[in-house]
């Protein structure tokens, strides 16, 4: 079974991701207006902080559909939306 095939990606704009990509070349301050696109997404570490689990579990989630990430190149990040859904989903 290929590894990517129940995999769920968000669909990001063009702006969001020059916005990611614009933070990994260049870690200065973000512009005000778009303070509020880049605080809303959390990377790989921060989710696994955020829920107490490993790198294993985390991937198995995005596998099996739990959770949806947006991914750029070798990167990863999740809307805080997302984790906020997923975390309602889990309790409910």
């Amino acid at each position: 079974m290929n590894p990517k095939q129940n995999m769920n990606f968000v669909v990001m704009t063009q702006e969001q991701l020059d916005l990611i990509l614009a933070m990994q070349k260049n870690p200065e301050p973000i512009p005000e207006g778009n303070k509020k696109t880049i605080s809303q997404l959390l990377n790989y570490n921060e989710v696994m902080k955020i829920f107490g689990i490993n790198r294993v579990t985390l991937w198995r989630w995005i596998k099996r559909g739990d959770i949806k990430c947006i991914r750029t190149r070798k990167l990863i990040y999740f809307e805080r939306e997302e984790i906020d859904r997923f975390i309602k989903r889990r309790l409910d």
